[in-house]
């Protein structure tokens, strides 16, 4: 579960800051929401494995739920930003 946290975590980092670089939130922005979100959940599910049985993986775990909730705070970023220049736009 931490791999898939790791994993899932950097997949979303991606995704996000490859949508803000490419100026476009459609696909990119929606896996790479869903892939923060899954990290989070893995995360804190592997998190909870390793202190009730001890095994390896602590640190990936931690590294998995970092990139999770950084994807999921510039995902809400980039939602409010482009919130912000609608509204302006349109002149509402």
């Amino acid at each position: 579960m931490a791999i898939v946290a790791l994993l899932a975590g950097g997949f979303g980092l991606f995704c996000c800051f490859a949508a803000v670089v490419l100026s476009i939130i459609g696909f990119m922005g929606i896996f790479g929401l869903i892939s923060a979100l899954s990290a989070i959940v893995f995360g804190h599910l592997a998190l909870h494995r390793v202190k009730r049985t001890g095994e390896p993986g602590r640190g990936m775990s931690i590294g998995g739920l970092v990139m999770g909730y950084i994807g999921t705070v510039a995902w809400v970023g980039m939602l409010i930003i482009i919130i912000v220049l609608v509204s302006r736009h349109s002149g509402a």
